[in-house]
Parts: structure tokens; C-alpha cells; sequence
């Protein structure tokens, strides 16, 4: 699933569902134009309507976290990516809701040369990350949406 991330600066809306077409002009931090999330992000915020006031590219997660942390920019990252900064408050970090936005990661590997045993565990314990962090989400969101949802309906009775 794909988050807004944003510097904490004492904001309270941290796992707070987020729909991107309400912020207004957006300063976005963006992977390179050869880098199919980039596509995948251009194309959520063409067809949901989202207003980026100022695009910029940059490919090294680790300077688009610093750039994001030290400055009023934002990006948009998988959940895998953001899990264990969930609570270290130095991000906001918020899932994309009204659509939701989601990637997927596959694996691909030569059909003519068989994996070498360091890299079968380097994949495997990647997909054990990936699952950990698929469940973590539901976890921290799948119960919140319910009882949003649950919450709404009995005002609605009322």
C-alpha cells in the first residue's frame, strides 16, 4: 500500500487515512521518469485529481527521506519502505485512501540460470518482510476502517 510521507513537525494526523485531491498544490518528491513507480504516481494524481504545485526527481531513497524529513516536501512510498518509522516521530506517515493506491513487487529471475543459494534467501527473506508488513497494515488500518465505517453508520441512524 502506498503512503503520503511528510516531516512529523508536531502535526497529530500521523496513520491518518489521506486523500491526496484535498491537500491542495502538493511539493512532491519523485523517483526518475525511467522508474515505473513514477508512472504509477503521475497517473494516480491525473486521474484522481491531484494538484502538485512543484515535482522533484530524485532516485536515492536515503536523500528523499533527508530531503522529506528537513523540509515541507512530501512523497509517496510503499508501507514496506516506512514500517519500522512508524513511531520513531520523525515522519507522518499516512496510507492513501479514497482511492487507495497500491504497488506490487514481483520477483524476476533468468528462466535459464537457477538462483544461487545467498540470493534465494535474500528473496525469501524479503517476501517474509513483505507479509510482515502486509499484516502489520491490516493490523493498524484494516481495524480502523471498520470502525470508522461503524461509526458512521450508527450517526447516520440516529
Amino acid at each position: 500500500r502506498e503512503m503520503l510521507v511528510s516531516a512529523k513537525r508536531g502535526k497529530k494526523t500521523n496513520l491518518n487515512p489521506v486523500r491526496l485531491s484535498e491537500l491542495g498544490p502538493l511539493k512532491v518528491v519523485l523517483p526518475g521518469l525511467q522508474n515505473t513507480r513514477r508512472r504509477n504516481i503521475e497517473t494516480y494524481f491525473s486521474v484522481n485529481g491531484v494538484t502538485v504545485a512543484q515535482r522533484l526527481e530524485l532516485d536515492a531513497m536515503m536523500g528523499t527521506l533527508q530531503f522529506v524529513a528537513s523540509s515541507d516536501w512530501v512523497a509517496i512510498l510503499p508501507f514496506v519502505m516506512m514500517v519500522s518509522d512508524i513511531d520513531d516521530g520523525q515522519f507522518d506517515i499516512r496510507p492513501l485512501e479514497d482511492p487507495p493506491f497500491y504497488s506490487e513487487f514481483v520477483l524476476i529471475e533468468p528462466a535459464r540460470k537457477v538462483m544461487s543459494p545467498a540470493a534465494a534467501l535474500f528473496a525469501d527473506i524479503l517476501r517474509m518482510e513483505a507479509e510482515k508488513s502486509r499484516l502489520l497494515f491490516q493490523e493498524w488500518f484494516g481495524g480502523r476502517r471498520l470502525m470508522q465505517r461503524k461509526t458512521a453508520r450508527g450517526k447516520r441512524r440516529r
